[in-house]
C-alpha cells in the first residue's frame, strides 16, 4: 500500500512539474513570436517614417493622396498589426501584459491609417486591427497627435 502511494505522489509531481515545463514553453515561443512581430513592426514604420506621411498626419484631407512608396509602407505596418490583433483575438498571444504594451501602437498605426486611407477600406482591409481598436480600453489608447 506504501509503494501505490509513493507511486502516486512521484506521478502526480511528475504531471505538475511537466505542466510547468510546457506552460514555461509556451511563453518563450509566444515572446518569441511577439518579439519578432514587434520589430518587424518596427521596421515597416521606420519605412513610413523616411517618407512625407507623418508630416502630412495632422493635414486636412489626405485619403487616397499616397505615393506607391507611402501606400506600401502603410499598407505593411498595418497588415503586421493586423495580424497581431488576429493572435491576441484567438488567444494565440496570452502573455501577461503583452497586450497592454502593444496596444498604444497597434491603435496609433489605425488611426494614422485612417488618415490616408477611407474609413471603409481600413475596417474592410484591416478588420481585426479595427476590433482590437475598437475594444480597447481607453487608457491604452495614445495620446491625440493631432488635436482639433
Amino acid at each position: 500500500m506504501l509503494g501505490l502511494i509513493i507511486t502516486l505522489v512521484f506521478n502526480t509531481l511528475g504531471v505538475w512539474f511537466q505542466l510547468g515545463e510546457a506552460r514555461q514553453s509556451k511563453d518563450v515561443s509566444q515572446l518569441g513570436l511577439v518579439t519578432e512581430l514587434n520589430t518587424i513592426a518596427q521596421q515597416a514604420e521606420e519605412k513610413i517614417n523616411a517618407t512625407d506621411l507623418p508630416d502630412k498626419r495632422c493635414d486636412d484631407d489626405q485619403t487616397e493622396q499616397l505615393r506607391d512608396r507611402e501606400q506600401a509602407a502603410l499598407a505593411a505596418a498595418l497588415k503586421n498589426y493586423d495580424y497581431l490583433a488576429w493572435l491576441f483575438a484567438r488567444d494565440h498571444v496570452t502573455l501577461a501584459d503583452a497586450n497592454d504594451y502593444l496596444a498604444p501602437a497597434m491603435i496609433d498605426a489605425y488611426e494614422f491609417g485612417g488618415v490616408f486611407v477611407p474609413a471603409e477600406h481600413l475596417a474592410r482591409d484591416y478588420p481585426n486591427l479595427k476590433r482590437f481598436r475598437d475594444s480597447a480600453p481607453k487608457r491604452l489608447w495614445p495620446p491625440d497627435v493631432c488635436p482639433r
